[in-house]
């Protein structure tokens, strides 16, 4: 899920541990934020393991390792014959991928697991909306399957001490500020379970700030010339399709 702003490192700081809740800090990594937008995802992690209190990005994704990106495009692709995945992220910006006639080319998919928002597709743009949201379920599962497996692939061999398995991990992710949490917010946790995330008994889903509330609060934090008592900010986060305007007493 989308977690803060486009500022210049975008990590949603509020949401990093600092004290250890599984009693087993040396073994303990924080999964700072996950970002699931409309058009990239990322990961940004916090490795306590190591002693480490340095934020750094996941920056090396399938079908783009040979330069660093924060963020992997939010695409799945199937197989219109099988249904099967074929792609997702950076893979499915192949030419063959985009343009084959037996491919299912899937993206801006973000907001229609929210009933609500599916309802008004449904109506004003049919053409663009599945026939159901158990296929937006399928499409958020199989991406965040696909994101889950690189991320343990990536950050497996760096933890001290233990397994992936066995370590303590929190996977922070935050919500658009207009979903509600029962049915959207829970469903979606349901979906990250099936994906991988939380699955193991020291591995923990933990929904932080909404977008809106992430963007509010690190804006002060990195423009402290603005952070006066009693000042009213004003956020205008545009983002890739969901814009976010909070606005925040200091």
């Amino acid at each position: 899920m989308s977690v803060c702003s486009n500022r210049a490192d975008g990590i949603d700081r509020s949401n990093s541990p600092i004290t250890c809740q599984h009693g087993n800090c040396s073994s303990r990594i924080s999964i700072s934020k996950l970002t699931f937008s409309l058009q990239g995802s990322g990961v940004a992690y916090l490795n306590r393991s190591i002693g480490s209190d340095t934020i750094r990005w996941i920056q090396r994704w399938p079908g783009k390792s040979d330069s660093n990106e924060n963020k992997v495009p939010t695409v799945v692709v199937y197989n219109k014959a099988t249904s099967e995945l074929t792609s997702w992220g950076f893979k499915s910006e192949a030419e063959a991928e985009r343009t084959a006639s037996d491919r299912s080319y899937r993206e801006w998919f973000k907001t229609l697991l929210d009933p609500s928002h599916f309802q008004l597709t449904q109506q004003h743009q049919p053409g663009k909306c599945p026939a159901s949201i158990a296929e937006v379920e399928t499409w958020y599962r199989d991406y965040l399957r696909a994101l889950y497996n690189h991320v343990e692939r990536k950050l497996a061999n760096d933890i001290a001490g233990t397994s992936w398995q066995r370590a303590s991990i929190e996977f922070v992710f935050s919500v658009p500020t207009t979903w509600k949490p029962n049915p959207t917010v829970e469903n979606f946790k349901r979906i990250a379970r099936s994906a991988g995330f939380g699955q193991h008994p020291g591995h923990e889903i933990v929904m932080g700030l909404t977008e809106a509330e992430a963007a509010a609060f690190l804006t002060p934090l990195e423009e402290q010339s603005i952070s006066r008592e009693n000042n009213i900010i004003l956020v205008c986060d545009v983002g890739g399709g969901t814009p976010k305007i909070p606005l925040l007493e200091v």
